[in-house]
């Protein structure tokens, strides 16, 4: 089988590796190297080889893990926001790390992070770019106030 040519030194995956990683990144396999092999066929020394071998493997697939990320960004959402209304903040404090949002001061690990969350006040979330007779007229709010904190529609 014919390896796509780089452009530009970009590194370019094998088919068989291609559809190695778009199983490792789905939702059913999250990660799982063992479940991905077996799903996709594609033996996982594959993907090592790439990642030690390769040179701009790492940069290709941090673009596929963040259009992974991407794709299930509602589910990560409601799940954050359902941890926190819980009490549980390091969900948040992980995805800001991840993004290179939040890093402790001190660098070390299990750091506090205050977070002040009131799920009895109502959080109203409007289009962003349309004129204020637009927005006023469109009924853009996505939020409503309940005895059991914010419900988003």
């Amino acid at each position: 089988m014919n390896e796509p040519v780089p452009k530009n030194n970009e590194f370019v995956p094998t088919q068989k590796l291609r559809h190695f990683c778009q199983v490792l990144l789905s939702q059913e396999v999250m990660g799982n190297k063992d479940k991905a092999m077996k799903l996709s066929g594609v033996n996982k020394a594959l993907f090592y080889y790439n990642l030690h071998k390769k040179v701009g493997f790492d940069e290709w697939f941090k673009r596929q893990c963040a259009e992974a990320l991407l794709s299930y960004l509602p589910q990560i959402c409601y799940s954050t926001v359902k941890t926190a209304m819980n009490g549980d903040h390091s969900a948040q404090k992980t995805l800001l790390e991840m993004a290179g949002l939040f890093r402790p001061k001190d660098g070390a690990p299990g750091t506090t992070v205050n977070v002040n969350l009131t799920p009895d006040k109502t959080i109203v979330f409007r289009d962003i770019g349309l004129d204020n007779d637009e927005q006023s007229s469109s009924g853009s709010t996505h939020a409503i106030e309940s005895g059991k904190g914010n419900q988003l529609e």
